[in-house]
């Protein structure tokens, strides 16, 4: 990670499977002022026509982790490790053991998740499919910092908790990346049992 002249990478060009920094989730294409100058970028375009932005590509979690550090430093301080394989989001957990990865983990939130001040993007109508097949948990939407119930349960879950924001100052928030979807009906009603009690399972 380093910060300068704005340089944006596809996140499907950038390896098999990888660790990343979460920098956001905006509804147009980002300028630097928007990421605190940091470069290069991989970008993913949602199927909501949003475009999520992480930096780094990392074959370690420790190395993640101290990126995700920094660029807490830098401004960000929602900023958070996750995983990509051959450009689909996929959980910390999978990428630790497909990478034979034996460094220690992130044990999760050091306090309740800050949420940036979002930017004004205004988002895009216009939809690109992501792959078929792919299901996630989607946990709740919160406007401004979670609840403390909520995350301390977080705090347990956080290496395969992806969080996106909109550009109205609502944080969303998901759990894990499955290949059916009752299995992520089941692991729904798991974290219901937890106490997350508007968990469900969703179509990625």
């Amino acid at each position: 990670m380093r910060t300068g002249p704005l340089e944006i990478k596809d996140v499907n060009a950038q390896g098999e499977i990888f660790y990343t920094v979460q920098v956001g989730v905006f509804g147009r294409k980002v300028t630097s002022p928007e990421v605190y100058n940091i470069t290069p970028l991989n970008e993913e375009r949602m199927s909501n026509g949003n475009f999520r932005y992480s930096s780094g590509v990392y074959n370690k979690f420790t190395t993640a982790d101290q990126a995700k550090q920094e660029i807490r430093n830098l401004g960000i301080k929602d900023a958070f490790v996750v995983a990509y394989r051959n450009g689909a989001r996929v959980s910390v957990a999978d990428a630790r053991t497909q990478l034979n990865d034996q460094s220690p983990a992130y044990t999760g939130f050091a306090s309740t998740p800050a949420v940036s001040t979002p930017v004004s993007n205004t988002p895009v109508a216009t939809e690109t499919p992501e792959a078929e097949g792919q299901y996630r948990v989607f946990i709740g939407r919160y406007t401004g910092e979670v609840p403390i119930e909520v995350a301390t349960i977080l705090l347990s879950l956080s290496d395969q908790i992806a969080k996106e924001k909109d550009g109205i100052g609502k944080s969303s928030y998901y759990y894990g990346t499955f290949n059916s979807e009752q299995e992520a009906k089941n692991e729904a009603d798991r974290l219901k049992n937890l106490g997350l009690t508007q968990a469900k399972a969703e179509r990625l």
